[in-house]
């Protein structure tokens, strides 16, 4: 038998152990990162404006849970299978937006979605799976840190699920009960164009306005506090759901973009 060997120079085995160490550190920070022209082409394919693409990112696992859909229509695809772990303390692929704004200034958040023919559900048991969140973070501008920062539950957020017999996203505000007639209906392999109008506030005066595919009137609308603190809250959109969910699923976004 013969083995087959080659030589390998100290240049070769520098630059194995750099990508090595590369990888073990991207595993440290829980945040596999694209190479930057993937990263481009994929922002590029979501984003039309510049100032979402100067700040968009992308919570993903590694490279497989992302990917740009040519075609006609160039947009991304988002997939979480079952075997994924966790990343910040959850299991998800999403893109997050921190987009910038004061308390009382009103915030308009456009995307369409979609999901696929073969989509699967987790009915009947409809465990939580979000498609939108808004997070509240530490208040830079005091020098607040995670360090010390509350974990609270998203004060604005659409979880996906099932509701007779229908994909529906449901609409969560901060400190009233969901309702069964604040939902939006995804259709299987069609397009939905969601504009969440929202006014930042964490006194009785915020609001939101859910617009449904260019809908003349909102669909939805909840009035009360939506923020937990005084700092801009970000946009994470895509999925996060409960690790016991073992289905593979993707989710399509375009037309990513924010207006006041």
């Amino acid at each position: 038998m013969t083995i087959q060997t080659r030589k390998v120079t100290k240049s070769k085995i520098h630059q194995c152990l750099y990508l090595a160490l590369m990888c073990f550190l991207m595993q440290l920070s829980g945040c596999a990162k694209a190479s930057n022209s993937l990263e481009r082409s994929l922002i590029e394919a979501v984003a039309p404006q510049q100032k979402v693409k100067d700040i968009l990112k992308f919570e993903i696992n590694s490279v497989e849970n992302v990917r740009v859909i040519d075609g006609d229509n160039p947009h991304i695809g988002l997939y979480l299978a079952k075997n994924n772990s966790k990343l910040n303390n959850g299991v998800r692929a999403e893109l997050s937006l921190d987009y910038p704004f004061e308390e009382g200034e009103t915030v308009t958040y456009h995307w369409k979605m979609k999901i696929p023919a073969d989509f699967k559900s987790d009915a009947p048991r409809n465990r939580w799976w979000s498609m939108a969140q808004w997070h509240d973070q530490p208040n830079r501008i005091k020098k607040e840190t995670w360090k010390n920062h509350a974990s609270l539950s998203p004060p604005v957020a659409l979880y996906y699920g099932v509701f007779r017999g229908k994909d529906v996203l449901s609409v969560h505000y901060k400190g009233l009960k969901p309702s069964p007639y604040d939902l939006i209906e995804l259709k299987r392999d069609q397009w939905t164009t969601i504009d969440m109008q929202i006014k930042w506030s964490q006194k009785g005066d915020g609001w939101l306005k859910v617009f449904v595919n260019g809908s003349a009137d909102p669909v939805v609308v909840k009035k009360g506090p939506n923020m937990h603190n005084d700092y801009q809250h970000y946009l994470k959109l895509g999925m996060y759901r409960d690790p016991s969910i073992e289905t593979e699923n993707w989710v399509f976004i375009d037309e990513l973009m924010i207006n006041p």
